[in-house]
């Protein structure tokens, strides 16, 4: 209240994060301490192959869940000593953002493929590449959302890419696009 905002959402940090990933109880007890606290804050946790757990619990305590999932990493927690565990380059980190919104899945450490719903990301602070990297992410977020404010921005991305249309595409001005490529934009936005 002092800087003029309030906390809009929760996102327990570290240990706690992890360890609520891991044993329900745990997850349930923050669940709790949330509701007990203010029930109209969302709690943020890890996206995993199936959220179905997780999503009962949320609704059993009545708070809404937020699924993230690691656009400069695995998608998801990884020992940062395993190779791939983190992504340092700007564009790496651009490239599995745009996947993961766009619904695409990932390779998980056994090879196999990894589909997260995820409705926000997270880009770790400590990477040198997360400023370079947010930025690169938030423009092409801003671009797909110039055709659709109201659109939720993963869901656009979504949609882009069932049209198949290219990042290239969707990043230019609306007026330089073909009626083609004006009609799946607008295609896509109709569905998001």
């Amino acid at each position: 209240r002092a800087q003029g905002t309030r906390v809009r959402y929760v996102k327990p940090h570290g240990a706690l994060y992890q360890d609520m990933m891991r044993d329900p109880a745990i997850l349930a007890a923050v669940l709790r301490a949330l509701a007990a606290y203010d029930r109209t804050l969302p709690l943020m946790l890890m996206s995993t192959r199936d959220n179905t757990a997780a999503r009962a619990l949320g609704e059993a305590h009545g708070i809404e869940l937020w699924f993230e999932a690691f656009a400069d990493g695995a998608g998801y927690l990884v020992s940062r000593s395993q190779p791939g565990a983190v992504h340092h380059d700007a564009e790496t980190v651009l490239a599995q953002a745009l996947l993961l919104a766009r619904g695409g899945a990932l390779r998980a450490s056994d090879g196999s493929a990894l589909a997260l719903e995820a409705q926000t990301l997270c880009v770790h602070g400590d990477n040198p590449a997360s400023l370079a990297a947010v930025r690169r992410i938030r423009d092409a977020l801003e671009a797909a959302l110039g055709v659709c404010p109201d659109c939720p921005d993963w869901i656009l991305l979504r949609e882009f890419s069932k049209l198949k249309i290219e990042e290239e595409t969707y990043r230019r001005p609306y007026i330089t696009l073909s009626l083609g490529e004006r009609t799946k934009i607008l295609l896509a936005a109709l569905f998001a």
